[in-house]
């Protein structure tokens, strides 16, 4: 088996950095036309900062000023709360003690207090340190596994994954296993899917990868997120237009289409060559997700309980359509038991289908039938006029101003996961990092702490809190409750319709 350090690197690779806070990837934006197994491959001038070489989560060194004014704010705080006790023994956890001269290390041991800045790779390298001599990819050395860089503020970069999972690539069969795992519990913590639902979805976002190898990663990466999202309702949709409810191709305007209507299941068993059974198990757990975590008052265990005293014939449809997605047959109790389970593990996650909605639509600029003007007769709030106002309407622009036949804007918890993630994941997807990267990356950060703080707090690095209240503000009609001259949060604190956009608001401004 060849070493990493013989192994050709492709986009994708996994690089670590000795100041960083978890480990990266590399990214290649434009292909030098040769490709290793369906991925482009990288040469030794393919070392930008920010560009080829990623963020690493948080920069620990103390060379690097934004970790120095995260250090300074604890100074002050520990001075303030105890002006001449401990300083010098907690700056010292911060700092290290004296400045060594020999390449920094990040801190390691259980316990020591740790500061973290803002990562921001500045190489100092023109290339990376290790290429294959007498081989050329446009002009350039190939880039080999194991090569390095370093940071201006004393990080070492190493490649230690080619991107390549095969033998050689450095990538071992237990690895790959582990990562598999990993993504398997995410979405088990995250959504609530079982094992079997992750494991066909990596499926089809590996057949999408091949079937259309000949796309861009954005591309590629918009079909997956479209054609889930499509199997969780987000395909079309009746709205009422004065006394009548007409098709508007809602989904359609904002997204566009992996497949129309009729074609869902020849894309996924035909086109992808996804089995029936799988495709049909999928689109029933995709469904009963988006379902049970955004409407439980119509899909909760309860409402099945009540279904099976009060309407049997509907009852045994719910199960029968259970059956076939799951191959089994079920007995009264045995269904209730099993959606019992279901729903205990979908209930009060994010809404995966709805995040994925968004994720596509913000993915896709003018292709696939998308509309980036549309005028909404049935609700004038959720119009756009371009493509950057479609991006917001899909997500949490138009949760924030949508009241609904009912008069009310639901801004539920589901919602608001959903829209958030959606807009992290694209954000970190903009750099060049792949959506199966870039979600495997954000949950593992959220789960370093507080997840909904951490949530939003990177939501708002990405959208000031004032620019998301004045977008709120300019797609809603209400009165100047406090008489101040000024439509803010505070004309709506009490207000029946829009208390979802006033939770919203409020939960943003608390992390602000």
């Amino acid at each position: 088996m060849a070493e990493l350090t013989d192994t050709y690197v492709v986009h994708g690779a996994s690089a670590t950095c000795s100041m960083g806070m978890r480990g990266s990837c590399t990214v290649l934006h434009k292909t030098h036309g040769v490709f290793l197994k369906n991925q482009p491959q990288m040469t030794v001038k393919d070392c930008k900062g920010d560009y080829n070489v990623i963020c690493f989560g948080g920069c620990y060194s103390m060379e690097n000023p934004s970790t120095q004014a995260e250090a300074a704010k604890v100074q002050k705080a520990v001075e303030e709360a105890c002006p001449d006790t401990f300083l010098d023994h907690v700056m010292g956890f911060f700092t290290g003690g004296k400045k060594k001269k020999q390449k920094q290390e990040a801190p390691s041991e259980e316990g020591v207090a740790q500061v973290v800045g803002v990562c921001s790779p500045h190489i100092i390298a023109k290339e990376w340190d290790h290429g294959q001599e007498g081989v050329e990819t446009d002009k350039e050395c190939p880039l080999m596994g194991g090569a390095k860089l370093y940071c201006i503020y004393g990080g070492e970069i190493e490649i230690v994954e080619s991107g390549q999972p095969e033998p050689g690539s450095g990538i071992s069969a237990g690895k790959q296993e582990n990562a598999q795992t990993n993504g398997n519990d995410f979405m088990q913590e995250q959504f609530g899917f079982d094992d079997k639902s992750s494991n066909i979805m990596k499926d089809i976002y590996e057949k999408i990868q091949k079937n259309f190898e000949d796309q861009s990663p954005i591309e590629r990466d918009w079909y997956f997120a479209r054609a889930i999202s499509q199997l969780g309702d987000y395909n079309n949709k009746k709205v009422k237009v004065l006394f009548a409810k007409i098709e508007t191709d809602a989904w359609r305007k904002g997204a566009g289409w992996a497949y129309k209507y009729d074609k869902e299941e020849d894309f996924f068993c035909n086109e992808l060559g996804i089995k029936s059974e799988d495709y049909k198990y999928l689109r029933q757990m995709i469904r009963l997700q988006h379902f049970m975590s955004s409407d439980p008052s119509n899909y909760s265990y309860d409402v099945v309980v009540q279904l099976l005293d009060e309407d049997k014939d509907e009852f045994d449809v719910w199960k029968k359509n259970m059956e076939k997605a799951t191959g089994k047959t079920y007995t009264d109790e045995e269904y209730l038991d099993y959606y019992k389970e279901l729903y205990q593990k979908f209930f009060g996650k994010g809404d995966y289908s709805h995040m994925l909605y968004t994720i596509s639509a913000n993915l896709n600029e003018d292709k696939h039938k998308v509309d980036n003007k549309w005028r909404n007769l049935g609700a004038n709030a959720l119009s756009w006029k371009n493509a950057e106002e479609r991006k917001d309407i899909t997500g949490w622009l138009g949760d924030a101003v949508y009241a609904g036949d009912n008069k009310r804007v639901s801004f539920g918890e589901d919602d608001y996961i959903a829209d958030l993630d959606a807009d992290n994941l694209v954000n970190r997807m903009s750099t060049g990092i792949s959506l199966q990267d870039s979600m495997n990356n954000y949950y593992s950060d959220l789960s370093a702490g507080d997840t909904d703080e951490l949530r939003t707090k990177e939501f708002l690095k990405g959208n000031s809190y004032e620019s998301i209240e004045k977008a709120v503000f300019d797609r809603i009609s209400v009165k100047d409750a406090n008489n101040d001259g000024i439509k803010n949060i505070e004309d709506i604190k009490d207000s029946k319709i829009y208390k979802g956009t006033y939770d919203f608001l409020m939960k943003l401004k608390s992390c602000n």
